[in-house]
């Protein structure tokens, strides 16, 4: 053989065998990427929602989060229930330590209550299990995220009132011209609680038309109706804000409205399957739906919760009143008004002023039922 005869057929071999590695590479490669994507696709993810059984706001949020999350999911998702029979604090961590145990992909959280609970476990554990919330009205003042806009660790969720806002008051005055006084209770505990500052914005607000709110600190949900009872009869009006734990007990105040003849005014909807006459806030379901839309995001486009800002829903509002009870409640709307609320609006005009139209404005819907 000569030379050049043996470097041509050892190159032959060479670069038969890189061929051979090269394409053993490329299968093996191939073959992975299969694997993982088979393993992405079979994947069970597992979803923990933590709500109350007794509490219509959160199980209409988890209605409009099954909904919508239906049409998301991809593969197989397990959704699960975490309910607590009572707001008894013992209950809520035992149930919370079972959801942990079960270790979920994603914990939705219903509530300012159950969310302060599984927020502080999951941070005592040290995990970093993500968290979306619902209804919660003061995530940063609650410390749950840093900002509305980056929360900075693994939470993030709905925010559902602008605390700085007058529009409920400004509805109230319209809807009661003859207002004079507001019993104002409120969770005092940090868990479920208002801020002082959310308090002394309701108490300026009133004071600039000369109406009186007495703010009723609560301490647990426990003694809410017998403190409220003693008072009532000093005020014309009964109202908590949104996303306070006060709202555990709406059935039970809207008894104590009728028998006294109060305006019961509470900034939650869900108030009004419980018997108000009037209230103002966002529909649970739709609050559910958007937390979805988070959670398919953090399973599925691998998004971290800290790049979702907190989800601020003021636009959504509605204003509805239950005619059933406006007379049981001291209440004297004209019917002609009622009958045309119906299908009105209301909003601002260029003078800032509350005005109905019979369009649909910028400001929040009613709803007669």
């Amino acid at each position: 053989m000569k030379v050049g005869d043996y470097f041509t057929a050892h190159s032959i071999v060479s670069h038969t065998i890189v061929a051979l590695v090269a394409a053993a590479a490329c299968w093996i490669w191939f073959g992975t990427q299969k694997e993982l994507a088979m393993k992405q696709e079979t994947k069970k993810f597992k979803i923990a929602l933590f709500k109350s059984e007794n509490v219509f706001y959160h199980q209409k949020s988890a209605d409009g989060f099954l909904e919508s999350f239906e049409s998301l999911k991809t593969g197989s998702t397990e959704i699960c229930d975490y309910t607590v029979s009572s707001f008894d604090p013992i209950i809520i961590r035992q149930v919370g330590h079972a959801l942990l145990d079960d270790n979920p992909d994603v914990i939705v959280s219903f509530g300012a209550t159950l969310s302060q609970s599984v927020i502080s476990l999951v941070r005592a554990k040290e995990i970093k299990t993500p968290i979306v919330f619902v209804g919660v009205s003061q995530p940063v003042e609650l410390g749950f995220v840093k900002s509305l806009t980056s929360s900075g660790n693994n939470v993030t969720g709905t925010a559902t009132m602008n605390e700085k806002t007058t529009d409920p008051f400004d509805l109230l005055r319209y809807l009661k011209p003859d207002l004079k006084s507001i019993l104002l209770p409120y969770c005092s505990s940090v868990m479920g609680g208002r801020s002082a500052d959310a308090i002394e914005q309701v108490q300026s607000y009133f004071k600039r038309y000369n109406i009186e709110v007495y703010p009723l600190p609560v301490e647990s949900i426990g003694n809410v109706l017998k403190l409220v009872a003693g008072l009532i009869s000093k005020c014309d009006t009964l109202m908590y804000l949104e996303g306070d734990m006060v709202g555990d007990a709406h059935t039970g105040l809207a008894r104590l409205c009728q028998k006294h003849r109060k305006t019961f005014f509470p900034l939650e909807l869900e108030a009004m399957e419980g018997g108000a006459a009037l209230a103002y806030g966002v529909w649970p379901a739709f609050t559910g739906k958007v937390a979805a839309q988070y959670v398919g995001k953090i399973l599925y486009d691998k998004v971290h919760p800290s790049d979702l800002p907190v989800a601020f829903l003021e636009d959504s509002r509605k204003l509805m009143i239950n005619k059933d009870h406006i007379s049981e409640q001291g209440l004297n709307l004209d019917p002609l008004l009622i009958k045309f609320l119906e299908k009105s609006t209301l909003y601002k005009n260029d003078n800032n002023e509350k005005k109905i139209s019979s369009s649909v404005g910028s400001g929040c819907e009613f709803r007669v039922s």
